[in-house]
């Protein structure tokens, strides 16, 4: 927990609110010395450092560590004294200040990471290092991660930034202020990754950087690259040509024929958008090409509530029958197919363990959402 920005500070074994704290004051710094700023690096500056000065003017005088460094907590409780810093302030903050604050019961370790990640960054792109492609990486990867969780309803606010992130125009416009967004955006949204999806974002740093003149050191790749991932490349391709006809068709519940299919494959690999059809397979299984681009484009929900018309009907189902429908419409908008063994498990037993045999107990009626979950899922495929 004490590397930074990767693993420089743990000869100095600094906690990570401390590193935290200083580099705060390094990103106000390296703005301050700026031969011109923008708008934005002058709002990061000030945020930065009022926060900073609240810190240490919040600071418990009662604590023995801190009645220890009393002096300069009295000093630096003045807003003044933060508007105009000197190489000798700064100094002073690191030495006596930096460690003072006391952990706060509603944060946590993976978002203080994140927190770093961030600031390291910020560092790096102050000092005109072109060593950010793995910082860069890490946080594409950590929104790719989330973007799989916008069931959780902290997270689905965000899913416009989450996307946003994983493009690469974001990045080519990439500034200090764009990365804190991301931070306040989403450190908090962390702890809901799984927990072996966390380590490797935010752990395994190689870098170093010196405080007293920005140095960077590491085996990175400093060149600028595509963030997209073969995944990512093909399935931007599906979606920004979701008005080809037999894409449209997919996304519409209309049946395709096998020239159709074939029209679409030959546009993915003869573009080189998918590469070769081995690398395709590889990379997505056997799963057949209707079926995936409607794990894409999921099916338009007009035209599944159209499909469901007779169950939508009020009066016509009991309410965990009603709410059971729905949570199928809104799967297959997403997923575009459904398998019968999902019915027994979450979301859908979230209404009853059962699954979906014991929510529709009339044979009848659920015969009757087979086949038109049978419907949908053949017309993803050539007959």
């Amino acid at each position: 927990f004490d590397e930074f920005p990767d693993g420089a500070a743990t000869k100095n074994m600094k906690p990570l609110l401390q590193q935290i704290f200083e580099a705060k004051l390094k990103v106000a710094q390296l703005i301050s010395d700026l031969p011109e700023k923008t708008a934005a690096e002058f709002e990061i500056r000030d945020t930065y450092l009022d926060e900073l000065h609240k810190t240490i003017q919040n600071l418990d005088e009662t604590r023995f560590v801190v009645r220890k460094g009393l002096r300069y907590v009295k000093e630096f409780s003045n807003k003044n004294k933060w508007l105009n810093l000197s190489k000798s302030d700064i100094q002073d903050i690191n030495h006596h200040l930096s460690h003072l604050q006391p952990a706060s019961r509603h944060d946590d370790e993976i978002a203080r990471r994140f927190d770093m990640l961030i600031l390291v960054y910020q560092i790096l792109l102050l000092s005109g290092s072109d060593n950010t492609g793995k910082y860069m990486s890490k946080i594409f990867r950590t929104a790719a991660s989330l973007q799989k969780k916008d069931n959780i309803p902290q997270i689905s606010i965000h899913i416009p930034l989450i996307k946003e992130v994983q493009t690469d125009q974001y990045w080519k416009t990439i500034n200090v202020k764009k990365l804190d967004s991301i931070r306040c955006s989403l450190r908090d949204l962390i702890k809901y990754l799984d927990t072996q999806k966390q380590e490797p974002i935010y752990t395994h740093f190689e870098d170093e950087l010196d405080y007293d003149g920005i140095k960077v050191r590491g085996h990175v790749n400093t060149s600028y690259e595509s963030l997209q991932s073969y995944k990512d490349r093909v399935e931007s391709y599906i979606r920004k040509n979701k008005n080809h006809l037999t894409i449209h068709k997919l996304r519409n519940n209309m049946a395709v024929t096998k020239n159709e299919l074939n029209a679409v494959e030959n546009m993915l690999f003869i573009e080189s958008v998918a590469g070769t059809k081995e690398q395709f397979i590889k990379q997505f299984g056997e799963k057949p090409l209707g079926a995936f681009i409607r794990s894409i484009t999921g099916v338009e929900q007009s035209v599944l509530n159209e499909a469901f018309a007779d169950f939508l009907q009020v009066g016509n189902l009991r309410a965990d029958q009603m709410t059971f429908i729905k949570t199928i419409i809104s799967y297959l908008t997403k997923n575009g197919t459904i398998d019968r063994s999902m019915f027994y498990q979450s979301p859908f037993t979230d209404l009853n363990d059962q699954g979906i045999d014991a929510v529709f107990d009339d044979d009848a009626v659920l015969i009757k959402v087979y086949d038109i979950i049978d419907s949908i899922n053949n017309n993803a495929v050539v007959a």
